[in-house]
């Protein structure tokens, strides 16, 4: 008997993706935790797909006056205000970039969600050192491992954690309070294929990996 092998694509209308993803909201679930209902709800009402540019413009809208706020607070000298607001901004824009970067319009945003997540992190006392680490082997030169390092306030040495994601998450999205309460480092980065790791997941990920686990300091960039 021949077999069928011609593969068969199921795509949902975009009500139903609609329905789902505010469900989601409506529960806090990734990736609209941190954000507010009022604004994914308005948000939706606005679209009629998942268009990437369209996606990217209406959510980015939507975090914009959080980012000016929290500019507006940080010169006041307000610092919940501030905290407060550079978080909502650079959850929104999480959204604005989600599922991933893979258009110029969601590289922006995710541009733009980074910048205010580096904001808000000093407000919750767990300031990180933006790293680099040189990937070896088989790599093109100039390919860095980007991260975030965060030190426990004890003196050392400690030990250190390498912390990751699934494909969803996002070195941003680590939380270090526990790793420090337990005096150990904690570098947070992103796999292969997310974020700004330098490869595709497909692209040798035994190369990436082994880098990091060969004991190369990383260095503040």
């Amino acid at each position: 008997m021949e077999k069928n092998n011609r593969i068969k694509y199921y795509s949902r209308p975009f009500p139903k993706i609609r329905h789902i993803l505010l469900e989601r909201a409506r529960h806090n679930r990734n990736p609209f935790a941190e954000c507010k209902l009022e604004d994914i709800s308005n948000a939706f009402s606005k679209l009629s797909s998942v268009e990437s540019v369209a996606w990217a413009k209406i959510f980015s809208e939507a975090a914009l006056p959080y980012e000016d706020k929290a500019a507006k607070a940080e010169a006041a000298g307000d610092q919940t205000e501030a905290r407060d607001n550079y978080l909502l901004a650079f959850a929104t824009y999480r959204v604005a970039r989600y599922p991933a970067p893979n258009s110029p319009a969601k590289g922006e945003a995710y541009s733009r969600s980074k910048a205010n997540w580096l904001k808000a992190a000093p407000y919750f006392g767990h300031v990180p050192e933006v790293v680099e680490i040189p990937l070896h082997g088989r790599f093109t030169s100039g390919n860095v491992i980007k991260g975030y390092l965060y030190r426990p306030a004890t003196e050392g040495p400690h030990p250190m954690v390498v912390s990751w994601g699934g494909i969803d998450g996002y070195k941003e999205d680590r939380l270090p309070g526990p790793f420090l309460k337990e005096n150990l480092l904690l570098l947070s980065i992103d796999m292969p294929g997310v974020g700004e790791a330098p490869i595709d997941g497909s692209q040798d990920p035994e190369g990436f990996f082994d880098t990091l686990l060969a004991g190369r300091a990383p260095t503040p960039k």
